[in-house]
């Protein structure tokens, strides 16, 4: 399998979506949100979007146990700025930066932060303050949990919504991904069963590919697989197991 980004649709919409925030007017609201299922290739696309130079920016990720304090030295160190002191000492620096080096920010597994008020508004005021474009990733679910924060969904200027793969992304990704051909039965095969679950299709077309190596295939089809019933996924219980 080979490792790189494929130009599926939903890399479209989030391009399209940065240079929006990065181009706006000055004092426009620049906040963005990205949301999607678990697997339908969010994390990756954001992490190769932000190492792209025409859009610089940060990445972080948000845990469970994230603080103010922690985001803010998180940030400190992927900007280079000194994290010690208070937490109001660290925004006034970072705004410093920001204002003197712009800079977005996504930030990651933002459902963990986006139920602390003193977290969100930390970041809707190092927006306010620098006009730094900030945006949010997380999964369905999240806009609900924002729309009691006018404050925040006043400033949403861009949303993107990342869709499971449809077959022409689907053919797209085993064509570019996978180092034998897959047929068009086998990949229209694999949408059905991942349901366009970019992270299981994945899995599937190694396992697939690793199948068609072993038995010295340069195409493998439907047919050649086995059965419609055949693992595509190592979690999957057997077809023939029974429930305990």
């Amino acid at each position: 399998m080979r490792s790189k980004i494929v130009p599926v649709k939903n890399i479209g919409r989030l391009t399209g979506s940065a240079r929006a925030l990065t181009n706006r007017a000055p004092g426009a609201p620049g906040m963005g949100l990205v949301v999607g299922l678990a697997g339908v290739g969010k994390s990756k696309t954001i992490a190769w979007l932000t190492n792209r130079p025409e859009f610089p920016s940060v990445f972080l990720r948000a845990f469970a146990t994230s603080s103010p304090a922690s985001m803010l030295i998180t940030l400190c160190e992927e900007l280079r700025v000194h994290p010690g002191g208070s937490n109001a000492l660290m925004v006034k620096r970072l705004c410093e930066k920001l204002v003197e080096t712009p800079k977005s920010i996504f930030i990651d597994e933002a459902d963990y932060i986006v139920d602390s008020k003193r977290l969100i508004n930390t970041f809707r005021d190092l927006h306010d303050m620098t006009d730094t474009p900030i945006v949010l990733i997380g999964e369905p679910g999240i806009e609900a949990r924002l729309q009691h924060m006018h404050r925040m969904t006043s400033r949403i200027a861009e949303h993107v919504i990342f869709e499971p793969l449809d077959l022409q992304d689907m053919t797209l990704a085993a064509k570019e991904l996978c180092e034998v051909t897959i047929a068009e039965d086998l990949v229209a095969h694999i949408h059905a069963a991942t349901k366009g679950n970019f992270r299981m299709a994945v899995v599937a077309m190694g396992r697939i590919e690793q199948q068609a190596r072993a038995r010295g295939l340069a195409t493998i089809s439907l047919d050649q697989w086995g059965s419609t019933k055949r693992q595509l996924f190592t979690g999957e219980a057997h077809p023939t197991a029974k429930a305990a």
